[in-house]
């Protein structure tokens, strides 16, 4: 199959970002049958010859819930490799991560996490990645679940990543940022050392910001904890947040 032109790339992008399941349900061409990420693909392929990603069929996928999770991880990672995955294969990528979103369980944002730490292809990452920085958050904020205080370490690792997302245009340090900003309240591009919102780290005053940030998950992790109240992980008994 050749692979997709830009201008198509762009095109398919733009259909990704746009994408709306409340819209008018399109219920012709195929349905999911083979539960695999070979499937998914098939499938997506099919409607892109037809012009289209229809709203049905990414409900269909939707509608099995954790059931999918496992094709959609593989159908998220299938295409990439050391040099980054084609750009047939990125779209690929990219609606396997939309679709994890929407479905929202804890086992697809566990996924979510895993392709916004590894995945090879950067514009895969940083969607992701902004997806737990928003997506995610929001829903928590008005849900009765609490979130795995883990996505903070995972938005540490990548907060000085300066690989720029042409998909959001901002790079995967700035994603990590406003997911911190978002998730805790603290802003990390701009954290003082000394600062007494940020709990305890030793050493402030001889530390690089790297070396902070570091030292603030190590000290401060364990006494993290999801505060409804707030929408925030704050740490208990400091003054974070306050």
């Amino acid at each position: 199959m050749k692979l997709l032109t830009q201008s198509t790339l762009v095109f398919l992008l733009l259909c990704l970002a746009h994408l709306n399941l409340d819209a008018q349900v399109d219920t012709s061409g195929p349905s999911l049958t083979n539960l695999t990420a070979e499937g998914l693909r098939n499938l997506f392929t099919t409607r892109w010859l037809n012009g289209k990603v229809s709203s049905n069929i990414i409900a269909q996928v939707v509608e099995k819930g954790d059931d999918a999770v496992g094709a959609l991880e593989d159908l998220a990672f299938a295409n990439a490799d050391a040099q980054g995955a084609s750009q047939q294969g990125q779209v690929y990528s990219l609606y396997a991560v939309r679709v994890l979103d929407i479905i929202g369980t804890s086992r697809a944002m566990v996924v979510l996490s895993r392709v916004s730490a590894s995945h090879q292809d950067y514009e895969v990452r940083g969607f992701a990645l902004d997806k737990i920085a928003w997506s995610y958050y929001n829903r928590m904020r008005t849900g009765s679940n609490s979130p795995n205080k883990d996505i903070i370490h995972l938005f540490l690792n990548s907060l000085q990543d300066t690989t720029f997302v042409k998909f959001k245009q901002k790079s995967i340090g700035e994603i990590s940022r406003e997911g911190l900003l978002n998730w805790t309240g603290l802003d990390f591009g701009k954290a003082g050392l000394g600062d007494k919102r940020f709990g305890t780290v030793h050493g402030e005053a001889n530390k690089t910001l790297r070396e902070f940030r570091k030292e603030w998950w190590r000290m401060n992790s364990d006494k993290l904890q999801w505060n409804p109240g707030l929408s925030k992980f704050d740490i208990k008994n400091s003054t974070l947040n306050k």
